[in-house]
C-alpha cells in the first residue's frame, strides 16, 4: 500500500513537471515565434488541432494517442496563444469567476455563477473540454491572468480526480465570497 501511494505521488509529480514545462514552453514560443503562435491559436479547433502536433509530440510522446489529454494540451495552448499574458498567471478558475461577478456588481454571490456551475456539473473530461473552450475565451477577454499550469493539471486529472478538481474550483470561488462576507 505504501509503495502504491508513493508511486502515485511520483506519477503526479512527473505530470506536474510535464505540465509546468509545457506551459513555460508555450509562453516562450508564443513570444518568440509568430508563426507558431498562429498555429497554436487554432489548436482548440479539432479541424486544425493537427497544426499544433509538432509541439504536442515533444511533450506527449506516446500520449498523443490519448484524445482527452491531447485536447487538454491543445485547448490550453490555444488559450495561451490568444492571451496577452507574457507568463503564467496565478488566478484559478473559481477566483476568476468571482472577479467577473464582482466587476458586474453582482450583489448575491451565495450561489455559483452559471458558467462555473456548468463546468462543475461535467461528468467526463470530454464534456469538460467541450464546455471550457468558450469559458476560457470569456475569462481571457476580461484580462484575467489565469494559472494555466493548474488549469492543465485539472483538465488532465478530471476523469480520476473529478471531485477534488470541482471542490478546488468551488473553494477558490467561495473563499473570496467568504472574505467579502467577513468584512
Amino acid at each position: 500500500m505504501c509503495t502504491r501511494r508513493r508511486s502515485e505521488k511520483e506519477g503526479e509529480s512527473m505530470k506536474k513537471d510535464l505540465t509546468d514545462s509545457f506551459i513555460d514552453y508555450v509562453f516562450k514560443v508564443c513570444s518568440e515565434d509568430k508563426g507558431t503562435r498562429v498555429k497554436l491559436r487554432h489548436a482548440d479547433n479539432p479541424s486544425y488541432e493537427w497544426r499544433a502536433w509538432p509541439i504536442l509530440f515533444a511533450f506527449l510522446k506516446d500520449g498523443i494517442d490519448n484524445k482527452g489529454n491531447r485536447r487538454a494540451f491543445s485547448i490550453v495552448a490555444a488559450a495561451i496563444s490568444r492571451s496577452d499574458m507574457k507568463a503564467n498567471g496565478s488566478i484559478g478558475l473559481g477566483r476568476a469567476f468571482w472577479i467577473i461577478e464582482d466587476e458586474r456588481g453582482a450583489e448575491d454571490k451565495k450561489g455559483f455563477p452559471g458558467r462555473l456551475a456548468r463546468l462543475m456539473s461535467c461528468d467526463t473530461q470530454e464534456e469538460l473540454l467541450d464546455v471550457i473552450r468558450p469559458v476560457l475565451s470569456l475569462l481571457l477577454s476580461k484580462g484575467i491572468a489565469l494559472d494555466f499550469k493548474r488549469l492543465l493539471q485539472d483538465l488532465l486529472s478530471f476523469n480520476y480526480r473529478k471531485d477534488d478538481v470541482i471542490v478546488g474550483w468551488a473553494r477558490d470561488y467561495m473563499r473570496k465570497v467568504s472574505e467579502e462576507v467577513a468584512e
